[in-house]
Parts: structure tokens; sequence; C-alpha cells
């Protein structure tokens, strides 16, 4: 399986993981989905995942929490939060962490694009 199509996805509302999850395989992303943050932190494998999206806002760990937690085991994790509560501060945290932002509903070209620009640039790096 090609890595630069694999995705780690994070969503704890079942409907939104699936429909999120079935646009990806329907575009080339192949992902792995958790419902549960804290499951998906301890399954990272910087190996596997070349991008992890995940919510914002859920039980147990947010996005940031998440991205933190990713990053202390890959500093280059790339990163895409997505959230139904705009708000210009997290957009503004999200940004300095070196993350993408995107509001709910997706919009899955949109986030396709960005996907196909995060793989552009790692494959531009090596």
């Amino acid at each position: 399986m090609d890595r630069k199509k694999q995705i780690m996805l994070i969503d704890d509302n079942q409907i939104t993981l699936r429909s999120v999850g079935k646009a990806l395989e329907m575009n080339g992303y192949h992902n792995h989905q958790f419902c549960d943050p804290v499951m998906a932190v301890q399954n990272y494998d910087e190996e596997k995942y070349s991008v992890i999206v995940t919510d914002y806002r859920m039980p147990k760990m947010n996005g940031l929490d998440v991205l933190s937690s990713i990053r202390s085991k890959n500093r280059n994790a790339k990163f895409i939060i997505y959230t139904g509560f705009p708000d210009d501060a997290l957009d503004k945290k999200i940004a300095q962490l070196g993350a993408d932002s995107f509001y709910k509903p997706l919009n899955i070209e949109r986030l396709i694009n960005r996907l196909e620009e995060i793989h552009n640039n790692n494959e531009e790096e090596k």
C-alpha cells in the first residue's frame, strides 16, 4: 500500500468519520478510522501514516492534544484539524503549530487538494 495515500482519520462522531473516510477512499486515500483519539495516538506509526486528519472537539482529547501527543513522537507529522465551531483564535493556534484547519461541513475537494499539496511537498523534500 502506498504510504503517500495512507491517512489517520480521527473523529468521535461515527457518521462524520464514515462519510469523510468514504470520501477519502473515493479519492484514492486509504484511511484508518478512529473514534477514540487516545486510541489513535496509541496506534500512531510515522512509517504508516503520511497525514493525520482529526476533528477538534472530542472527549478525552481535543485535536490540539492529539497534535501535541503525536508531534512528541514525530515532530514533522502533517496535520489537518477540522471543526464545526469556527474560531479565529483557534485558527491562529492551529496555524502556529504548523497544521491546516477546515470547517465542517468539510469541503472534500479542498481537503483533497490540500492532501495533494502536502504529499507533493513531502516528495520534494526527499
